[in-house]
């Protein structure tokens, strides 16, 4: 049900979110917007397949958005989200989310 593409599906919707978040220097509402952001485009990406996202999935959603919101926080520095922004955003800083994304895919839907 919840495939590599809805994790990239994922990563660019909180993205989007996280640099508007370190833009805006409000650490309260870069945690609200990215899990807002987070299980929104989880939502979004399986009911545009056909599927209804029931109480069961929506756990599993935000236990992985939590998750992703947790490592991030804790593994970027607010310089290293703000060189996401652009036109010339840094490669090597969005390859590193797409792991953790990918690891609390596997603790949240690989159970």
């Amino acid at each position: 049900m919840f495939s590599a593409k809805m994790t990239s599906i994922c990563l660019g919707g909180v993205l989007a979110v996280m640099i508007l978040g370190v833009q805006a220097g409000a650490a309260e509402d870069f945690t609200s917007g990215f899990h807002r952001s987070c299980v929104s485009s989880a939502v979004a990406s399986v009911e545009t397949n056909g599927v209804k996202a029931d109480a069961a999935f929506q756990k599993k959603v935000n236990g992985y958005c939590d998750c992703a919101l947790a490592h991030i926080k804790d593994q970027f520095t607010a310089s290293e989200l703000m060189s996401l922004s652009g036109q010339n955003a840094d490669p090597a800083v969005a390859n590193r989310i797409r792991p953790i994304m990918q690891q609390c895919y596997k603790e949240n839907f690989k159970q």
